[in-house]
């Protein structure tokens, strides 16, 4: 039974400074983050909701009717899968005088992915569908951190939107960016 409580002890909003603080680093991008914020803050609307059946973070999205989203951020779940399990893939590769190393072709070991990886990665392309996430481990970069991040962050709106029990960031959460303080919402608009 739900008590009268006014605090719930979900982690998102302390993974917002460490969110910021890896992409002020970032060379080597690890998206696990934001998929802790989107599970964490889907933790606190089951929990709001009085709902204690335990469910991905995705199959709650497309309960709450999140449409293309739901779809997206499974997308972002199987990256953060990719780099979480170390996905290998074998690859051709030769050096072009022009343009210097080329890849030829490109293998997933079968040992690796799952449904999820195979529903929403395009083989050919080595990229996810809809997003146009890159697969190939050592693809990801900057720019796909940044998708994810983004990806994220509309997740938290839909969220707030839905109830601001469930999430409220827009009052503004701040990060710390040198000396001042930044509202996390205006940072990831400014990436």
């Amino acid at each position: 039974m739900q008590s009268n409580s006014n605090y719930v002890s979900v982690l998102f909003v302390n993974l917002l400074q460490p969110i910021f603080d890896l992409f002020e680093l970032l060379e080597q991008s690890d998206p696990k983050g934001p998929t802790l914020v989107v599970d964490s803050a889907l933790n606190r609307t089951r929990y709001v909701r009085n709902e204690p059946k335990r469910e991905s973070a995705v199959d709650t999205l497309r309960r709450l009717s999140a449409g293309d989203l739901a779809h997206e951020i499974e997308e972002v779940f199987v990256l953060r899968d990719i780099i979480a399990h170390n996905h290998i893939w074998t690859a051709a590769m030769r050096w072009d005088d022009s343009s210097g190393m080329a890849l030829d072709s490109a293998e997933k070991l079968s040992a690796y992915g799952d449904d999820k990886f195979n529903r929403v990665v395009d083989s050919g392309t080595r990229a996810t569908r809809r997003l146009h996430l890159d697969a190939f481990p050592t693809r990801i970069h900057r720019a796909t951190a940044t998708t994810v991040l983004k990806k994220t962050v509309e997740a938290l709106k839909f969220l707030e939107r839905l109830d601001r029990r469930y999430v409220y960031l827009s009052q503004p959460w701040h990060v710390t960016r040198g000396n001042k303080l930044v509202p996390f919402y205006k940072w990831v608009d400014g990436l």
